[in-house]
């Protein structure tokens, strides 16, 4: 009798055990149409709740200017910019990662650029993406007036970008020639190097971008002529590959070196002779001639000769080679893959040796489209009927 008590009592405890699984399996059916479902849709529920309460917490934090004080800060209303600062509007607010500072000094609002000042906002915040202060703004826009305001207010004259480069650089190289003589007064280091463009120094971008007069400006303020940037390059170089002729007569006035050397070995002559034919390339060519410019030892480049070294012209000497080749294989009706080699290889040979004697540092697209024609010629050509 007592076994079968306790069978009986096992028994019904598992009977309930099994009764309230299948409670709960019918409940998830009903709520998701299975366990799993049901379950997803809890998860969900909880989703939505930890999502809200994070942007609550987030908002405060990323909270930007409203939009009427951001539009009257873009668009220069400076007497509603003015009024809304009067109401509380933040001065340091950012729209985008950009201060307002930055918006009216880049759009060259002066009388927001000083209404914001007077209210505190910080003189050198920086953009969130590339790490401008409102100065670098001002310099690129070019605006002097909104440039001494924020000198005036201790703005970091050298202070760098995300780049590294200065509002010195930036207004060089937009030619800004008052901004520049302003920042230059003003302490800005004349040879501050850009880290991310090779350290380019102001001089060199102006020279670039055909600047002359700052350019001028630079140098009679200390800027050194003959710095280079990672890969050897000069001022020079780049005006002289650009055919600044005006900048390269600037430089070569204030002692540039005609004879430097990049990091390749290339002299500016043999780097200017290589770039066009045209008659800007001439011309500056030309003028490092007057000045003594070399070419590269025993192989100086005389006028002609560096216009017979110009990619064109080698391209033509080449293409010529070739022809020549093929008539002469085609005269001979030779069939011999290595024959056909040899008489391809002799006049390139001569035409390769004749190109590296006036330019040392041939272009690699050349030397890829010669050695295609030479392919295609010796191992696609087939039999030449006569």
């Amino acid at each position: 009798m007592m076994a079968l008590r306790k069978y009986v009592i096992l028994r019904s405890r598992r009977d309930g055990q099994n009764d309230m699984s299948k409670t709960t399996t019918i409940a998830g059916m009903r709520r998701g149409g299975t366990v799993v479902e049901g379950s997803m849709v809890r998860i969900r529920q909880l989703s939505v709740w930890w999502i809200a309460l994070a942007i609550g917490w987030a908002a405060p934090a990323v909270a930007g200017p409203s939009d009427d004080f951001y539009y009257a800060v873009a668009y220069g209303n400076a007497a509603k910019a003015r009024a809304l600062l009067d109401e509380g509007a933040d001065a340091n607010a950012k729209r985008g990662g950009i201060p307002m500072l930055i918006t009216a000094s880049q759009r060259g609002y002066l009388d927001i650029v000083r209404a914001l000042l007077a209210e505190g906002a910080e003189v050198d915040a920086r953009w969130d993406t590339n790490g401008w202060t409102a100065l670098m703004a001002a310099s690129t826009h070019g605006d002097l007036d909104v440039v001494q305001v924020l000198l005036d207010k201790g703005a970091d004259v050298n202070a760098k970008d995300a780049h590294g480069t200065t509002a010195l650089w930036a207004a060089a190289q937009s030619g800004h020639r008052e901004v520049v003589q302003g920042l230059l007064d003003k302490g800005a280091d004349a040879n501050a190097k850009a880290d991310a463009y090779r350290g380019e120094t102001a001089l060199f971008t102006a020279a670039a971008a055909d600047q002359r007069e700052v350019v001028q400006v630079l140098l009679d303020n200390g800027a050194d002529v003959n710095a280079k940037t990672t890969d050897g390059k000069t001022a020079l170089f780049t005006a002289s590959t650009a055919g600044n002729l005006g900048v390269v007569q600037v430089l070569l006035a204030k002692g540039a070196d005609l004879n430097a050397r990049d990091a390749a070995g290339m002299t500016v002559l043999m780097a200017a002779s290589r770039v066009k034919s045209d008659a800007r390339h001439r011309e500056v060519v030309q003028a490092l001639l007057d000045k003594g410019a070399v070419g590269r030892g025993w192989s100086d480049i005389t006028p002609w000769l560096a216009w017979l070294a110009s990619p064109t012209i080698i391209v033509i000497v080449l293409g010529f080679s070739l022809l020549l080749a093929w008539g002469i294989w085609s005269a001979l009706r030779v069939r011999h893959w290595a024959v056909r080699l040899g008489i391809y290889t002799l006049p390139l040979a001569g035409a390769f040796g004749f190109c590296t004697w006036l330019q040392s540092n041939l272009d690699y697209h050349l030397w890829f489209f010669v050695l295609a024609m030479l392919t295609a010629s010796i191992f696609g050509g087939g039999r030449v009927q006569m």
